[in-house]
């Protein structure tokens, strides 16, 4: 929601203090969101620059051309987009309970094989994997396959069943083996998710250090942009000519 308004003050006019434009038709609204004055006021910014920098003045009555409205032809309009917004959210309301239903996930033999296809792509023992892991040997996995491993981690009812597991785990399966050895590994979720943020920390600093400097240069390209704040400012005149029935924050005509 908006900040609450403050009490009216001298608003910041975008056009000189000798021309003040009156509209002679009521036209559309222009939807914005107002900025705090504290925001804007005595602070570099491009609505202040803009203010002082009036290059061009909007045409008036080609806004109220464009975009003016009959009185009757907007309560009609109102009143249409009524009805049919409350019909709209009746349709989605009585689609959402059709489709709603009670799901129940449970491990089948499908999980089983996801891993095992997971497994066979290293030319290694399941006690050799469950060895690096407690290691935290990742690099002759990478970060993608380490990823993938997070996904077809055993949850919390799986554990159980294999902590109850008393029999030799070398006749288990080759996924119920991987897995029975991995839960004795303390805190074998975490050393993963360590191997993963080890191996990508350095490309992923590099790649946010080049994301920074193209964000600065930018910034100061736009910042220091005449014909884009000449731009600005022609619309923040059209929306204050468009919005003018409306109680702005602070009285500002700004956006």
């Amino acid at each position: 929601p908006p900040p609450p308004l403050l009490p009216p003050t001298r608003p910041l006019s975008t056009t000189p203090a000798n021309h003040n434009p009156r509209k002679k038709r009521r036209v559309r609204s222009f939807f914005w969101k107002p900025i705090p004055e504290e925001k804007v006021r005595g602070k570099p910014n491009i609505w202040t620059l803009a203010v002082r920098q009036q290059q061009y003045q909007i045409d008036v009555r080609s806004v109220e051309e464009l975009f003016g409205q009959q009185e009757d032809a907007a309560s009609a309009l109102r009143g249409t987009t009524a009805t049919t917004g409350t019909s709209t959210r009746i349709s989605r309301s009585r689609s959402f309970k059709d489709n709603s239903r009670n799901e129940v996930s449970i491990l089948d033999s499908k999980r089983g094989m996801n891993v095992g296809i997971f497994l066979k792509q290293f030319k290694k023992s399941n006690r050799s994997i469950v060895e690096d892991i407690r290691r935290g040997e990742g690099k002759i996995y990478g970060a993608e396959l380490l990823k993938d491993l997070l996904k077809l981690l055993p949850d919390a009812e799986e554990i159980k069943k294999l902590q109850a597991f008393k029999g030799d785990p070398d006749k288990l399966t080759l996924v119920d083996s991987f897995m029975y050895l991995l839960i004795q590994v303390p805190r074998f979720e975490v050393r993963i998710e360590a191997m993963v943020l080890r191996d990508e920390f350095s490309p992923c600093s590099a790649a946010m250090s080049h994301d920074i400097d193209v964000i600065r240069a930018a910034t100061e390209e736009l910042m220091n942009c005449e014909e884009l704040h000449a731009i600005l400012h022609l619309v923040l005149q059209a929306g204050n000519i468009m919005n003018a029935h409306k109680v702005l924050c602070s009285g500002c005509q700004i956006f």
